[in-house]
């Protein structure tokens, strides 16, 4: 029966990976901007790119916070974050512009750009494109730089969210780099100390997507790129990993990969079954012990017995009186040396029999004692009494 079940799962199982084999990956259209993403929203082609520009030996990566890298690093390189959403804290600021007045150069492309760095550099306002519903599909995007052809450059008019409103009111050095059509800035530059801040306001721009649209994409991105020195480069996937270190654990991977997903889940499924239909208890037969003997108790049968059969009756009576002294003493924790009026008071308190029903007991235990031989009567009414104690005692 369970061979049958093993089977019926085995077949399940070849049609499960036949099938998810079979069927082409869905594309994700979720925005990610990580470097190994390979999807139209990662950046795996912008990464790469980065390496043609600085030299692969020159770019590196990590996902630590501005202020567990750049804090009293002394080294010279650029930086560069490209995100939904950079959200900066005070401490995280406070490294930045350390990095920046040092004579570096940050390059940041979020939509939202907020927190303490973006307020103090007055980027922290930007103003959003309202399309009519007959846009055209594209918007186009041009550097005021007129090095570069002063030609405008096409874009998706949805990859275009917003541009930057910077606060004038601040004594920033401020230049734009690139425009909209309608004269609003989406690339802006902020000089700081000895080192420059570069943020571009819509960061789909610099994904796979644009990457291998057209040529003019790729071309405005490297335009972009080549304000930075060509020295060192990080990229920092801080901000995009929710500003926080990503777990990359094994299981993650797994989870990641839908091959792989796949065949994690139909292990947990045989692991499940196999627990279903093995639970049952196995255990072989419980052998019965049988409970050791009183040995102790048969030992007094067969000695009784064998006083009794002999008609040794006064040793027998002598040894009775000795274990039932033994028993008071040790349930009363009374003396028995001597079997006067004071032991009869004692053990009528403590035993809750009566006096008269003691000195009885007593009286018969000095006949006894006295006596060189007694008669099987004698012996019986002694085991009477004795027992008649017991019993009145709830000894």
């Amino acid at each position: 029966m369970a061979k049958r079940y093993y089977i019926i799962l085995a077949i399940l199982a070849l049609l499960f990976i036949l099938v998810n084999a079979n069927t082409p990956n869905s594309v994700s259209w979720l925005a990610t901007y990580k470097m190994k993403d390979k999807n139209p929203y990662g950046a795996e082609v912008t990464y790469a790119f980065l390496e043609d520009i600085f030299g692969k030996d020159n770019v590196m990566h990590n996902n630590a916070s501005p202020y567990e890298y750049l804090h009293d690093n002394l080294n010279a390189f650029n930086v560069i974050y490209l995100a939904s959403a950079v959200k900066t804290s005070d401490v995280d600021q406070d490294a930045i512009l350390e990095f920046l007045d040092r004579g570096n150069n940050v390059f940041i492309a979020a939509q939202e750009f907020s927190g303490p760095l973006a307020d103090t550099l007055g980027l922290s306002n930007t103003g959003y494109h309202m399309f009519p519903a007959d846009a055209a599909d594209s918007v186009t995007l041009s550097f005021t730089n007129r090095n570069f052809n002063n030609k405008d450059y096409s874009f998706q008019y949805d990859h275009l969210f917003n541009y930057i409103l910077p606060d004038t009111t601040l004594e920033m050095d401020y230049t734009i780099l690139s425009q909209s059509s309608d004269y609003q800035p989406h690339f802006i530059k902020v000089s700081y100390g000895s080192g420059n801040l570069y943020y571009h306001s819509n960061p789909l721009i610099f994904t796979n997507f644009n990457m291998l649209h057209e040529s003019e994409q790729y071309e405005y991105i490297s335009n972009c790129f080549s304000y930075l020195p060509k020295t060192k480069t990080l990229w920092s996937e801080y901000y995009s990993a929710g500003g926080s270190q990503e777990s990359s654990t094994e299981l993650r991977f797994i989870l990641k990969n839908p091959q792989l997903r796949w065949a994690y889940y139909i292990l947990l499924s045989f692991v499940g079954i196999f627990i279903l239909f093995q639970s049952k208890r196995r255990q072989r037969a419980i052998p019965i012990v049988t409970p050791p003997r009183n040995s102790t108790l048969e030992f007094v049968e067969t000695t009784g017995r064998l006083y009794f059969q002999q008609k040794n009756h006064a040793n027998l009576a002598n040894k009775k009186i000795q274990f039932f002294l033994e028993k008071i003493r040790t349930k009363y924790y009374i003396n028995t040396s001597v079997l006067d009026e004071s032991f009869v008071d004692s053990l009528a308190s403590k035993s809750g029999v009566s006096q008269e029903d003691i000195r009885q007991l007593i009286k018969m235990f000095d006949f006894i004692k006295k006596a060189e031989k007694i008669t099987e009567s004698q012996l019986l009414d002694l085991n009477k009494k004795i027992e008649s104690f017991y019993t009145k005692a709830s000894l």
